[in-house]
């Protein structure tokens, strides 16, 4: 997600999925209408990057994390 100076979703693009397009409006919805702490460059806000992964398993909460890097 492209985060931008007052915090919230400029943009998005979903990287990997699998399988594809089953989970992708859920993660949508539940990410891109909140707000974030923009990027803060000293003191002052700036547009930002944030790569989440969110994990759905059978019979399991989803769970979500910030990732430093992309998915191999």
């Amino acid at each position: 997600m492209l985060i931008n100076e007052q915090g919230t979703v400029d943009t998005y693009r979903i990287v990997k999925a699998e399988p594809a397009g089953i989970f992708d409006e859920t993660v949508v919805t539940a990410f891109v209408k909140e707000r974030y702490a923009p990027g803060l460059i000293t003191g002052r806000s700036v547009k930002s990057q944030l790569l989440v992964e969110v994990v759905f398993e059978p019979g399991a909460e989803p769970r979500s994390g910030v990732l430093l890097e992309l998915p191999r």
